[in-house]
């Protein structure tokens, strides 16, 4: 792999673990947020707004968890032992 490609994808990694990164942070303050503003609409303070900041923040978790089985998935068929060199 040349060094221009190599820098791309460290490039890359650095991109997505700052995606990552931003969707751990913004995901339960936008769901508390609205769970907040529902709060305060309803007249029943905490209860949506820790609610909907958990749900932001398994959703997170649940969707780290489908890219990185994709990603995997993807790697595992690229690997050397899948290849045609080695079928039986």
């Amino acid at each position: 792999m040349d060094l221009q490609a190599e820098r791309r994808e460290l490039y890359n990694g650095f991109g997505n673990a700052m995606s990552l990164g931003i969707e751990f942070a913004l995901g339960p303050v936008i769901f508390g947020g609205l769970g907040w503003l529902l709060d305060r609409w309803l007249g029943i303070f905490p209860i949506l707004t820790v609610v909907l900041a958990i749900v932001g923040v398994v959703a997170a978790f649940v969707r780290t968890w489908f890219r990185y089985d994709a990603e995997m998935k993807v790697k595992e068929s690229e690997a050397i032992w899948n290849s045609e060199k080695w079928a039986a």
